[in-house]
């Protein structure tokens, strides 16, 4: 049997442009623009824990992530079979 575990941290940071705020619609909806202005910096980090043996591997990860002072979490699991 084998594990590993794996720690990521960074930051997202908001760079500059200048297009503008670009308006958009779902097919016959009131058109509405989104503010990329209102968006900002913040954290992101995770948490992989990997193992098995032979042909089989287990997996979970913890992701989350600040950004304009509300926090995010998101948790995922996966099965890998060999064959």
């Amino acid at each position: 049997p084998w594990s590993q575990t794996e720690i990521e941290g960074g930051r997202r940071q908001t760079t500059g442009g200048d297009h503008g705020p670009p308006t958009a619609r779902f097919a016959d909806g009131d058109p509405f623009t989104l503010l990329p202005e209102d968006r900002d910096d913040g954290w992101t980090g995770s948490l992989r824990l990997v193992g098995g043996n032979g042909g089989t591997q287990v997996g979970a990860e913890l992701h989350a992530e600040e950004q304009s002072g509300r926090a995010s979490l998101a948790f995922r699991v996966s099965l890998g079979i060999g064959f």
